[in-house]
């Protein structure tokens, strides 16, 4: 990294100056879906640890060389109408008002691309999705917009004290008005803004996101809160339960999480998906796999017995009680659901 590189890059020179030195990087690689690489436990997760050392190339707007060390490096050299080569390969490069820089590659009818960023000026990330070069989506992309990359003031300030006093501290809509307005919009596109006021979340809600919207923008406030013209923004407002947090970051997660896996080829079967707790408004029934009889406790013999039809009974009794053991919100909505069918 360059002594006297300004944080964050605000060029794409000043972005490869930026990633000159010596780095300790982690890799890991994840396979979803019905790949044929995917296998059982934890082989579908594979990390890798190595140092890496990244040199800048002279020239307008300049290259990187990139290897690990005492290894020979590869060579990637930018030029100022939005290519780049890397040996025999071309791409295209766009550095986004994020200060993030995007390559985009095609190999074997495939679209590689590569997100790259800076978190902190000795913190360097990236994240890389393949997808098929004639278009088709890709299962998920992350992107992540922070608000203080569009401050304007020198200190890239971002919340401020609120008008009528109080405790704490509030997001400025400014900035956050100016990463929002940044990011490429996709016709099918949900706002959604986490905040202990919104509607709960609802397993209905990740089904009703997960099929009818392209892209996802998830507004995090922090601490004390945010300026409420920011409101204006969000399409909805979704709140994870009766509990306050340091920020919305998680609960971004936790839907982000529950997207994508109702996204078709992230998990095994769709089966598992239907049979899940909430699908119905039922929790799920119990599980059991071998041992038939672990100290003492054992499998109910209906699981044992090859009646199928004795099975799905008993599974669907085990959920109707388990529910209203539980959940009696839940039953009683099940209920209700049920008398109007």
């Amino acid at each position: 990294m360059s002594d006297n590189a300004s944080f964050p890059p605000d060029s794409i020179e000043a972005f490869l100056r930026f990633c000159d030195g010596e780095w300790m990087s982690l890799r890991s690689r994840f396979v979803l879906g019905d790949d044929s690489d995917a296998g059982e436990g934890d082989e579908w997760h594979s990390s890798e640890r190595g140092e890496l050392v990244v040199r800048y190339l002279e020239g307008n707007p300049g290259g990187l060389s990139v290897g690990p060390k005492e290894q020979a490096p590869k060579q990637l050299q930018f030029q100022a109408d939005g290519q780049f080569h890397a040996g025999d390969q071309q791409g295209r490069w766009t550095l986004w008002p994020d200060s993030s820089l995007e390559l985009v590659i095609e190999r074997d009818g495939n679209e590689i691309r590569e997100r790259i960023w800076f978190n902190k000026p000795n913190l360097r990330l990236r994240s890389t999705i393949e997808q098929p070069a004639d278009g088709t989506p890709g299962r998920a992309e992350l992107h992540v917009h922070n608000p203080r990359d569009f401050a304007t003031d020198r200190y890239r300030k971002v919340d401020d004290e609120p008008y009528g006093g109080g405790a704490g501290m509030v997001l400025k809509p400014e900035p956050v008005f100016a990463a929002y307005e940044s990011i490429p919009t996709q016709p099918r596109r949900r706002t959604l803004l986490m905040s202990p006021q919104g509607q709960p979340l609802r397993q209905q809600d990740l089904r009703r996101w997960a099929a009818d919207y392209d892209q996802l923008v998830f507004l995090c406030g922090h601490y004390e809160g945010f300026d409420e013209r920011i409101r204006s923004l969000a399409d909805e407002e979704v709140s994870i339960g009766d509990f306050v947090l340091t920020g919305g970051e998680l609960p971004a997660m936790t839907i982000i999480n529950g997207v994508v896996r109702l996204l078709p080829g992230t998990v095994g079967t769709e089966a598992c998906l239907e049979e899940e707790s909430h699908s119905a408004l039922l929790l799920e029934h119990p599980h059991y796999t071998r041992p038939a009889d672990f100290r003492g406790m054992t499998v109910p013999d209906v699981l044992r017995s090859g009646d199928h039809g004795a099975i799905a009974r008993w599974r669907a009794d085990q959920q109707q009680q388990r529910t209203e053991e539980r959940r009696p919100d839940l039953y009683a909505r099940w209920q209700e659901q049920q008398q109007q069918q």
